[in-house]
């Protein structure tokens, strides 16, 4: 059963889809008014802590534990970003509710770290609508529970927003839930400021065909949701916000932020993702790993396809960055809207970025910036089939109003065997658009032995005022083009200054149009250039790849076990060398003169 209609991208949910999900979570077909978080007699935390504990702030660790760990003081009210994390810290009437698989019992009160709940149910239940409450579960435990449907149970605030955290050392508390949804907010009550922090979400009985669970699930209409410091692992989808194209509904303001979303499949024609985003007006992605997310083929019908993807961000969506995160495997992250796109990591992705273009492109074409991201190294979706194709492309752009791609880099692919650099194309007339890219500036790019050409696919019509400029492209990998206009006989609509060009092939051969083969110095004086130069840049160490970066930290020189140790990361394990700007560094140090 496919939860999306057929047209990838549509932002639509089959009745279906909604049929299973309310089964699943125990409600009726219809999406209903008020579900869960039973409403109890308000108790604040000074009136828990006076109760059981004496600790004014209900922040206490374990008994045994002398100091607790920085995990374990997560609260209600958000106060910024401290070391990369965001703080909080709780409100005059938080109530604080803890939960221990190992120790707790649902007889007790849940206030305080010596009386927990065993259940997540049972502790969710003393959470209060409208209030900064906290439900914190115990670092180490594991519950075979979801959080269920979430109820509409809300915080305050974004200042004041209501938590899912945990309490105590260790590792992040697990949450088994089987076949079911981690947690699914979605009622006709919205939910808002609801952050969810330091939990681990496992499908661990999900075989790619027995459900269609997410992690995390958000329908119709949200405000304020932070997702932070979590693991989604083995799941159809690591993350879903979704709206109803019929109502004027939106996400506002969504932040997810340093998680881990791993190993997203199907063995079904059902489309996986590690992140399907529709209808967010206000998208922050920063500082995740996404890894190996859309397709998993040591799982036997687990197909890869280009409708599968790490992150799928659709038109539908506003005010979208994409910072800071490592995007490993399958696909790589779609951004159809436009936005920013900065300080990335792609490994061995088939097209590390595409930016604009898609089923429903935006009539009246995107914007945004493309900026500091190395993409090393490349893939393939598959080889065979009408889904499936040879890629190991860096940018996919089309669709393009005003566009800014400067300082990244691009090299070294070996895995990615039908290479491109940029594929500047047209929209593919998709309601009725057939938009190209105008006023695109391509500036101070490294582009180092990753084969293939920079492909312009659009008309003399679609291509308008693209400009190279001082960029590096420099290709002794293959005798590919330099620069390939796929449809158009003569090199129109670029402009180039400042460039260095480098080939495995005679001059004569670096650019080529639909017709025929233009000579570099030809084509220097059709695009009126100044300054170009046909040279090879000496740098200081360009061969740099993700098994080298994973030997110089003392590991073994793989590109698996870099990952391996990628997919360890955490707030109480948070380690610099993984993370996007640690490997970006080390690669562009390659790439001194």
């Amino acid at each position: 059963m496919n939860r999306w209609i057929a047209i990838p991208g549509s932002g639509l949910l089959l009745a279906a889809a909604w049929m299973a999900l309310a089964a699943q979570c125990g409600i009726g077909a219809a999406p209903p008014t008020q579900q869960g978080g039973a409403s109890l007699e308000a108790t604040s935390v000074a009136e828990s802590a006076a109760e059981s504990t004496g600790d004014p702030q209900g922040l206490l660790a374990d008994p045994e534990d002398q100091k607790s760990s920085s995990q374990s003081k997560p609260g209600a009210k958000a106060g910024g970003i401290k070391d990369g994390w965001t703080v909080f810290t709780p409100s005059s009437d938080t109530r604080t509710v803890y939960v221990s698989s190992s120790r707790g019992d649902d007889g007790n009160n849940g206030l305080s770290p010596g009386n927990p709940k065993r259940t997540i149910a049972a502790g969710k239940a003393r959470l209060r609508k409208g209030h900064p409450d906290w439900l914190l579960l115990k670092c180490d435990d594991t519950w075979d529970e979801s959080l269920g449907q979430w109820g509409g149970l809300s915080g305050r605030s974004l200042s004041e927003r209501m938590l899912v955290g945990s309490y105590g050392k260790g590792a992040r508390p697990i949450l088994r839930t089987g076949v079911e949804t981690g947690v699914w907010l979605s009622t006709n009550t919205p939910t808002n400021f609801v952050a969810f922090v330091g939990i681990h979400f496992w499908a661990n009985t999900y075989n790619g065909s027995n459900g269609t669970p997410d992690a995390i699930f958000c329908y119709e209409r949200s405000q304020g949701i932070l997702v932070e410091d979590c693991m989604m692992q083995g799941y159809l989808h690591g993350l879903v916000f979704e709206s109803v194209p019929a109502q004027p509904w939106w996400h506002e303001n969504v932040q997810i932020r340093r998680n881990v979303i791993v190993d997203s499949y199907s063995t079904t024609s059902t489309f996986a993702a590690g992140a399907y985003l529709y209808r967010c007006n206000g998208l922050l992605l920063e500082e995740n790993l996404f890894d190996r997310n859309g397709w998993n083929e040591s799982v036997a019908g687990s197909n890869p396809s280009w409708f599968l993807h790490n992150v799928y961000v659709h038109n539908e969506n506003t005010g979208v960055i994409v910072r800071g995160n490592l995007v490993a495997g399958c696909d790589g992250v779609q951004v159809r809207p436009g936005g920013t796109v900065e300080d990335n990591v792609f490994l061995r992705t088939a097209i590390a970025l595409e930016f604009g273009l898609g089923t429903n492109p935006n009539v009246d074409g995107v914007s945004g910036v493309i900026r500091n991201n190395v993409v090393l190294d490349g893939g393939d979706i598959g080889t065979n089939g009408p889904a499936q194709g040879l890629r190991g492309w860096g940018f996919l752009i089309g669709n393009i109003t005003t566009l800014t791609v400067e300082k990244n880099i691009i090299c070294n692919n070996t895995h990615g065997h039908g290479p491109r650099v940029f594929s500047i194309e047209a929209a593919n007339g998709w309601s009725g658009n057939t938009r190209g890219v105008e006023s695109a500036l391509f500036k101070e790019n490294i582009i180092f032995n990753w084969g293939g050409s920079i492909e312009l696919q659009g008309t003399s019509a679609q291509l308008k005022n693209i400009q190279l400029q001082r960029n590096v492209i420099q290709n002794k990998k293959t005798a590919d083009p330099l620069i390939l206009y796929a449809r158009s006989n003569e090199p129109v609509g670029v402009s180039s200054a400042g460039n260095e060009f480098s080939g495995m092939s005679d001059q004569s051969r670096w650019i080529r149009t639909a017709k025929d083969f233009v000579s570099f110095h030809s084509w220097k004086a059709s695009v009126r250039d100044e300054g170009s130069k046909d040279q090879r840049v000496k740098f200081l160490d360009p061969d740099r790849t993700i098994e080298s970066y994973q030997a110089s930290l003392g590991g073994e020189a793989t590109y698996e076990a870099f990952l391996a140790e990628a997919r360890k990361q955490s707030k109480n394990n948070w380690r610099r060398q993984y993370t996007a700007e640690a490997v970006s560094e080390y690669i562009r140090k390659g790439f001194s003169r």
